[in-house]
């Protein structure tokens, strides 16, 4: 299991909810969300965590993309930084653990609201 650290660098000030979304995180919107995703955290005090379901069979982490640079056909890695348009996420490989991975998210995001007010 693979995990993106919510770091305190990477937090804006008044976080006041958390939204959760468990999808198998395969995204065609990628530059729009990704705006969306990001006004959400800076305006709207809104932290968004993706929790990909995943499988080790046809892993999200193996899927690549195609970007054109100057007209050339360039393959990247769609978990790559700057691909998926979340900053936060989680990948959970067994069903069974994603109880602990939700836990652990909410407990993280619980730390740094806490840390908001010190």
């Amino acid at each position: 299991r693979s995990k993106h650290e919510l770091s305190a660098f990477d937090r804006p000030e008044g976080l006041h909810q958390l939204f959760l979304i468990v999808a198998d995180g395969r995204i065609n919107e990628g530059d729009q969300l990704r705006s969306l995703v990001h006004d959400a955290l800076a305006e709207g005090g809104l932290m968004i965590v993706f929790i990909v379901l995943d499988t080790s069979k046809n892993s999200l982490l193996d899927v690549q993309t195609v970007d054109f640079v100057n007209g050339v056909p360039v393959l990247r890695r769609y978990m790559d930084q700057g691909n998926f348009p979340f900053p936060f996420y989680t990948l959970v490989r067994e069903i069974g653990s994603l109880p602990r991975c939700l836990a652990a998210v909410i407990k993280q995001w619980l730390e740094l609201t806490a840390h908001q007010n010190d």
